[in-house]
This record gives structure tokens, sequence and C-alpha cells, in this order.
């Protein structure tokens, strides 16, 4: 599989994978427990979280020995 393709793949499973655990998080493990700020940060961790993902797949991606054709 071409580094590009490998790497877009990777990183829609991330992202949905942390939308996914953001959700779950803050609507439903701490339902009514957070206040809008709370929410916020948090919201704003996954996001961060998200965005180094991103970074550290695509580097792991093209930083890979590539086979020899």
């Amino acid at each position: 599989m071409k580094p590009v393709k490998k790497a877009l793949l990777f990183s829609v499973i991330w992202i949905v994978l942390m939308i996914a655990g953001g959700i779950v998080h803050t609507n439903v493990l701490r339902a009514g427990e957070l206040t809008s700020e709370q929410d916020s940060a948090l919201s704003a961790r996954y996001g961060n979280a998200c965005f180094i993902g991103l970074v550290l797949i695509w580097i792991f991606v093209f930083t890979q020995k590539q086979p020899k054709r």
C-alpha cells in the first residue's frame, strides 16, 4: 500500500476514535457534571490529542523504509 493511502487510512481511523472518545467522555460518562467551560476545555484537549496523533501518524508512515519493487 502506498504511504499516502496508508497515512490517510490511519488518519481517518484516528479522527473517528478521537471524536467518538470525546463524545462518550463528555456526553455519557460526565453527563451533567461539567460546566460549559469544563466541557470546552475537555473538548480542546481531545482536539489537541487528535492533531498530535495525526502528525505522529504521518511522520511514522513516511519514515518507514519502503520495500523495493
